[in-house]
């Protein structure tokens, strides 16, 4: 203690002697006693820096909430309003097969008898269209085969006239004319020798007579078999010939007609076919339509997972939608619940939207989860949004979500929903000069700090900046390991003139 006794005794004469140069000086005095010690001292240690070598992250914070990296939704699939029956309790745990809502199926029920009764009376119907088809085809095959017998007929019986009655007709008739000119031969030349036998006085006047009249009727009689031969050729076989080729050209009209109304009713038949087909086809798609609503009306987990209400998600801060409940109607396609698979986790967080183009897919991050204290995850940049939304009604704010991709298994029973804070790793500054982001300002593109100026003041120094996070900045030129700098802007007694 005796040792340090002159020490004490030199530094008390040294403040006597300050002391009487105030006396002496003023004001001045004072600050030259202030400016023997460290340039910012005077200054709280929480507004100055010393500035020095120091590695950082270049980071963007973001908050947000979880979600699970693969979820199944639950929309209600029965058309219009329905009531919920009955529901699951949110944040159950359900398998694969659990119910989750039933759904007010009556009317649909009324529905399905009242459709039912119509795709059997369709089913009739059709039936009847069935069966008078197959008539029509019958009935077809029968009055065809009529009307072909009759062509068949018609021209077997112009074949039978040409090949049988013309022939016999013909050979009558020729016949008959051979035998009158042979007859008319003989009786002229019986004339002739009775003129002979006459004129020698053979035979007497009446004998020659006798001859004559003979010789006339044999001539009469072939004047008749020449007019029945030419009668027939000019007159009755064409008159034949045209009535046979009529029945033929007849029966093959009517034939054609048969066929052609034969055709026409089988297509009336079978459009009225394709009609009830059509009909019983509209009938059954809304009777399995109702079916497939009343289906609907049960729905089940078809995985496993943690019932989550469709009302309970979304990012609608001035929109609360009530949570689901039985007696509450909903509407068709409606989110009435989401399965999500709590496995694997992601962080849905936001980012300014001037920020976005910095985050890269595939970015390390680290997230920080709101009710889990001190837990700190790793986690990657697994897909960035496409475009920007709207924070809140009546904001300016847009913001891009990120979706992080939370490493390793969730062992935390983590929970969609719960609210997280993330770091977005742009990349990392190795051994630089740096400071606090806060003590560098800019002026008309420039750059600069506040570094001291004598005791308590403290004058703007230009800088060089390069990279930096939300927090630090690295200086590349105008600074040096150990300088101070300000980290707030000084008050107008501060600034050095």
């Amino acid at each position: 203690m005796n040792r340090k006794s002159p020490i004490r005794h030199a530094l008390l004469l040294k403040v006597l002697l300050g002391l009487v140069v105030i006396g002496g000086l003023g004001g001045t005095a004072i600050v030259y006693t202030l400016s023997r010690g460290s340039a910012g001292d005077n200054v709280p240690v929480d507004d100055r820096f010393k500035v020095k070598v120091t590695t950082f992250d270049m980071a963007i914070p973001a908050t947000g909430e979880l979600e699970a990296l693969n979820s199944v939704e639950i929309r209600n699939q029965v058309d219009g309003k329905t009531v919920i029956k009955w529901i699951i309790d949110e944040g159950s745990r359900v398998k694969e097969g659990d119910l989750l809502v039933e759904l007010s199926s009556d009317d649909i029920v009324n529905r399905i008898e009242e459709e039912t009764l119509s795709v059997e009376a369709a089913r009739n119907d059709l039936f009847s269209a069935q069966q008078a088809v197959e008539l029509q085809v019958s009935q077809n095959e029968s009055t065809k085969g009529k009307a072909q017998l009759a062509v068949d007929l018609a021209e077997l019986e112009l074949k039978r006239w040409q090949e049988g009655e013309v022939a016999t007709k013909r050979k009558d008739i020729e016949v008959r004319l051979q035998l009158a000119v042979r007859n008319a031969d003989q009786r002229k030349e019986d004339y002739e020798n009775s003129e002979m036998l006459f004129k020698e006085g053979f035979i007497s006047k009446s004998e020659l007579v006798t001859d004559e009249n003979r010789l006339d009727e044999a001539k009469a009689e072939l004047e008749k078999a020449l007019l029945a031969k030419r009668i027939y050729e000019e007159y009755e076989y064409p008159k034949d010939e045209k009535s046979k080729t009529s029945d033929v050209d007849e029966a093959k009209v009517e034939y054609d007609r048969v066929v052609s109304a034969n055709e026409r009713n089988l297509q009336q038949k079978k459009a009225d076919l394709t009609n009830r087909e059509r009909q019983l086809s509209i009938r059954e798609t809304r009777l399995q339509k109702f079916q497939d609503q009343l289906a609907a009306c049960t729905i089940k987990a078809p995985s496993d997972g943690l019932v989550v209400y469709g009302s309970s998600v979304g990012r609608n801060p001035w929109r609360r939608d009530p949570p689901l409940q039985i007696g509450q109607e909903v509407y068709s396609n409606q989110l009435l619940i989401i399965l999500p698979d709590t496995s694997a986790m992601v962080a849905s967080v936001r980012v300014h939207e001037t920020q976005s183009s910095r985050v890269k897919v595939g970015m390390p991050a680290t997230v920080k989860i709101d009710a889990v204290s001190k837990l700190q995850l790793k986690a990657t940049v697994r897909s960035v949004g496409v475009m920007a939304e709207q924070t809140g009604m009546g904001s300016q704010v847009r913001e891009f979500t990120i979706r992080l991709l939370i490493e390793g298994a969730n062992e935390w029973d983590l929970k969609p929903s719960m609210r997280c804070k993330a770091d977005i790793i742009l990349g990392r500054v190795e051994d630089a000069l740096a400071v606090p982001i806060q003590a560098v300002y800019v002026e008309r593109g420039k750059s600069y700090v506040w570094v001291p100026s004598g005791a308590s003041m403290w004058k703007k120094e230009p800088v060089s900046t390069g990279r930096n996070s939300e927090t630090m900045i690295e200086i590349k030129s105008g600074l040096k390991a150990g300088d101070m700098v300000l980290l707030r802007p000084p008050t107008p007694g501060e600034i050095a003139g």
